[in-house]
C-alpha cells in the first residue's frame, strides 16, 4: 500500500508513486524474502529504517531489523507504549514534522 499525506491507501497496479507518498510493504516472511530476493539493492546508508507504531508489530519488525544489523526508529503517539526511549519518536506519523524528526528523509529507500 501506500502511506500518502497522513492516510494508508491500497496499492493497485495503477497506484502511483510522487515525492509526498511512502511505500508500505506487509506480508510473510516467505513473500518479503521474494520481494527482497526481486528487487533489494545491497547497499546499506547507515540511516535507520523508519518503523511506524511501537506496539507489538512494530517491536517485532525493529527487532529484526536489529538481528540483521539494521537500525531502525519507531514513530509512537502513545507514550505509553514506549519500552525504550533511545530509537523512539514521540508524536502521530500523519504529521510531515514528526516523519521529518524521525529521519524519513535520510531512511532507506
Amino acid at each position: 500500500g501506500i502511506w500518502n499525506r497522513g492516510r494508508f491507501e491500497a496499492g493497485s497496479p495503477n497506484t502511483g508513486l510522487d515525492e509526498e507518498a511512502t511505500l508500505v510493504l506487509a506480508g510473510s516472511r516467505d513473500q518479503i524474502d521474494g520481494f527482497n530476493k526481486r528487487y533489494q539493492t545491497h547497499q546499506r546508508s547507515g540511516d535507520p529504517v523508519v518503523v511506524i507504531g511501537g506496539v507489538r508489530v512494530g517491536r517485532s519488525t525493529a527487532t529484526a531489523l536489529e538481528e540483521i544489523g539494521v537500525q531502525s526508529r519507531i514513530v509512537e503517539k502513545e507514550s505509553t507504549r514506549i519500552k525504550e526511549s533511545g530509537n523512539y519518536v514521540l508524536g502521530d506519523a500523519a504529521e510531515r514534522k514528526i516523519m521529518e524528526e524521525a529521519g524519513i528523509g535520510d531512511a532507506p529507500v
